[in-house]
């Protein structure tokens, strides 16, 4: 975001995949919510967030978990 520098008018346009990617989910969860109060942002969801919703729903709950659910969910413990 430093070298970006963008302005409180730019739109900032997120790919999706926050949830189960990488070792800090829940940093990038409050990233992404420090950045949505500051700037104009569209987070869009990816595969890994449509397995998490699946997985909250009772639908394929499996799935998610195969695809990093636990990491998350220690994330948040450990967070």
């Amino acid at each position: 975001m430093d070298r970006l520098a963008p302005s409180s008018e730019d739109p900032l346009i997120f790919p999706g995949d926050y949830v189960d990617r990488g070792p800090d989910m829940c940093g990038t969860i409050d990233r992404c919510l420090t950045l949505q109060a500051r700037y104009t942002c569209t987070l869009l969801r990816g595969n890994h967030e449509a397995y998490k919703i699946g997985y909250l729903d009772g639908k394929a709950p499996l799935e998610w978990f195969a695809n990093g659910g636990m990491a998350a969910i220690r994330s948040y413990r450990l967070g």
